[in-house]
């Protein structure tokens, strides 16, 4: 019981996380624009000319936001890395 306990725990920690960093809303939007466009294209159904731009839009925001939180991740790895360098080298 206390390993489903902290799953969930931890599981809605990184929820929050993820909704304050947008990320859920993000993809959430994406996906609902893209289903929406193909459902259109599979009925058959007429598609806005500026529909296409906006779902452009949407799409690159999605993808560049994505590249923005791999930096800060890489960013982050790399001062945890030189720390753990520099700590190693001050005990030796």
């Amino acid at each position: 019981m206390g390993y489903w306990r902290e799953t969930m725990e931890n599981g809605w920690a990184t929820f929050w996380r993820l909704l304050e960093e947008s990320v859920i809303v993000q993809s959430a939007v994406t996906l609902i624009a893209v289903c929406v466009t193909a459902y259109m294209v599979l009925c058959g159904k007429d598609v806005p000319k500026e529909w296409w731009t906006i779902i452009g839009i949407i799409i690159g925001f999605w993808f560049g936001s994505k590249v923005q939180i791999a930096e800060k991740v890489a960013r982050q790895e790399t001062a945890e890395a030189i720390d753990q360098v520099v700590r190693h080298a001050r005990e030796h």
